[in-house]
C-alpha cells in the first residue's frame, strides 16, 4: 500500500474517530487515533515503501466527497437553534450535491466551483453565527470581551470575565495577545469575534485556489477549497471561536507566500502562525530546518519576524505573574479549567486505569518524547513539512491531557494540506528548498 493511500485513509479515520463524540474520550476513538499515528510513524521512518502506481486525483476527489458528505451529517453548533441546525444540514447536503454535479456531470470550470463554494461557506457561516449569538463557551466569551477591555485600558490577562461555568472563576485568558488584538475590528464593527475566523478562512481559500491554478489544476483546486472550508464540524469550530482554524489558514497563507518569494510578508505570516497558541512554538525547529527560512530569519528583514512577538513581550513586562499564570501555568493539569478528565488522550486512558498522570514527571516525559520525535523528523528530508507538523502535534496531544476536537481538527487539517501538496506534485517548503 502506498504512503499516499495510507495518508488518505488516515485522514478519513481521524475524522470518523473524533466527529461523533466531539473529540471526548472513548476507548474506540483513542484506539483508532493510536493506530493511525503508529501507521504514520511507520511510513515516515521506513526507508522505502513498496512502489505502487496509483492515480492521486481520483483518490483525493473521492476523499473530499466522503468528508463533505460526512460533515453534512454533523453540521451545527451546540448552542444553535434546532431549526437552524436542520436548515444548515439541508444547505450543506445541497452544497455537496451541486459540487458533485458541477465536478462530475457538468464539468464546470474551477472558477465556477470556487465561487459557489465560497458563497455556500458564507451562507452557512452567517447562519451559524446569527443563530448562535451567545454560545456558552469560555473561548467565545473571552474573545468577545478581551478586545473591549483592552480598548478601555484594561489588561485582559488581569481581569475577570463574565462567569459562565458554575464552579470556574473566569480570571484567566489562555491565548496569546494577538488573538484579541486582531479581533478588535470584528468585535467593534460586527459585534462578534468569529468573523475573524471567516476572514482568515477566505484568505486561505483564495491562496489555496491560486496554488492549484498556477499548476493548471483549477477544477480540482476548487474542490480542494470546498474540502478545506467544509471539513467535518468546521462550523462547530466556528461557533465556539476555536482559534485552530486561524492557525491552519495562516499555514496555507505561509505556503502560498513562500512560492511568491515575498520575504517580508513571509516572515510576518510565519510570526503570526506562532502568535495565537503558545504550544505551537515547539514546531519552530521544523520551520528553521529549511535553509531559505533560516537565512530569512537571520537576515536584515528579521524585524518583520520579531515585530509580532513584541506583543506578548509587552504583556509579560506589564504584569509578569498574570501573563505567565494565564498563558503557561493555567495549561498544567492542576490548574486547567478544561474537562481534561474527558480528553481524548493516552493520559486519560492511564488515569482511568489508576495511574498518576497529573504530575510534573509525566509532563516532562511526554514533552521529551515529543521533542525526540521532532528532531528525528528533522532528519527525514523526504517528508513534507505539513506531515512533520501532523506527526509532532499528534504525539503531543495523544500523550498530554489537553486533547479535544479542535486539537485533532488542526492535526487533520495539516494532514489534508500535506495530501494536497503531494497532489500538486511539489513540496513548497521542504528540505533545502
Amino acid at each position: 500500500m502506498s504512503s499516499f493511500l495510507i495518508k488518505i485513509l488516515g485522514l478519513i479515520i481521524i475524522f470518523f474517530a473524533i466527529t461523533p463524540n466531539l473529540g471526548f474520550f472513548n476507548t474506540a476513538s483513542l484506539s483508532l487515533l493510536i493506530l493511525v499515528s503508529i501507521t504514520f510513524y511507520y511510513i515516515s521512518f521506513r526507508n522505502k515503501l513498496p512502489f505502487e502506481k496509483i492515480q492521486h486525483e481520483p483518490l483525493v476527489v473521492a476523499t473530499i466527497f466522503i468528508l463533505l458528505t460526512y460533515g453534512s451529517l454533523y453540521y451545527g453548533g451546540l448552542y444553535q437553534e434546532m431549526i437552524a441546525v436542520e436548515a444548515g444540514k439541508i444547505i450543506q447536503v445541497f452544497t455537496v450535491v451541486f459540487l458533485f454535479y458541477y465536478y462530475y456531470i457538468h464539468s464546470s470550470s474551477g472558477n465556477k466551483i470556487f465561487i459557489f463554494s465560497l458563497i455556500m461557506y458564507l451562507v452557512l457561516s452567517i447562519l451559524t453565527i446569527t443563530t448562535s449569538p451567545h454560545p456558552i463557551i469560555d473561548a467565545f466569551v473571552q474573545m468577545k470581551e478581551a478586545p473591549l477591555q483592552l480598548l478601555q485600558g484594561n489588561n485582559p490577562y488581569d481581569i475577570t470575565f463574565t462567569k459562565i461555568y458554575q464552579n470556574v472563576n473566569p480570571t484567566y485568558f489562555t491565548f496569546l495577545p494577538m488573538s484579541f488584538v486582531l479581533s478588535i475590528p470584528s468585535v467593534l464593527l460586527l459585534g462578534d469575534p468569529r468573523y475573524l475566523i471567516i476572514g482568515f478562512n477566505l484568505l486561505a481559500a483564495f491562496a489555496l485556489f491560486s496554488m492549484f491554478k498556477k499548476s493548471h489544476k483549477s477544477q480540482i483546486g476548487a474542490l480542494a477549497v470546498a474540502g478545506f472550508l467544509f471539513l467535518p464540524r468546521s462550523f462547530y469550530m466556528l461557533e465556539h471561536m476555536f482559534l485552530d482554524q486561524i492557525v491552519l489558514a495562516l499555514y496555507i497563507l505561509f505556503c502560498f507566500i513562500f512560492v511568491l518569494r515575498k520575504e517580508r510578508l513571509l516572515l510576518l505570516i510565519l510570526a503570526l502562525f506562532f502568535s495565537f497558541k503558545q504550544h505551537l512554538i515547539i514546531l519552530m525547529p521544523l520551520f528553521a530546518e529549511n535553509t531559505r527560512i533560516k537565512h530569512l530569519i537571520i537576515s536584515r528583514n528579521i524585524v518583520f519576524f520579531i515585530a509580532p512577538f513584541m506583543l506578548p513581550l509587552y504583556f509579560l513586562v506589564l504584569n509578569p505573574q498574570a501573563f505567565l499564570n494565564d498563558t503557561l501555568f493555567s495549561l498544567t493539569a492542576s490548574q486547567n479549567t478544561s474537562p481534561i478528565y474527558m480528553s481524548l488522550s493516552i493520559s486519560t486512558f492511564l488515569r482511568n486505569l489508576g495511574f498518576s498522570v497529573d504530575t510534573s514527571g509525566y509532563l516532562v516525559v511526554s514533552l521529551l518524547l515529543t521533542l525526540l520525535l521532532l528532531f528525528a523528523l528533522i532528519r527525514r528530508k523526504n517528508l513534507g513539512l505539513a506531515l512533520k507538523i501532523t506527526l509532532t502535534l499528534f504525539t503531543f496531544h495523544l500523550l498530554l491531557h489537553h486533547s479535544f476536537f479542535n486539537h485533532y481538527f488542526l492535526i487533520a487539517g495539516f494532514l489534508y494540506v500535506d495530501i494536497l501538496n503531494e497532489l500538486l506534485g511539489k513540496k513548497y517548503i521542504d528540505g533545502e528548498n
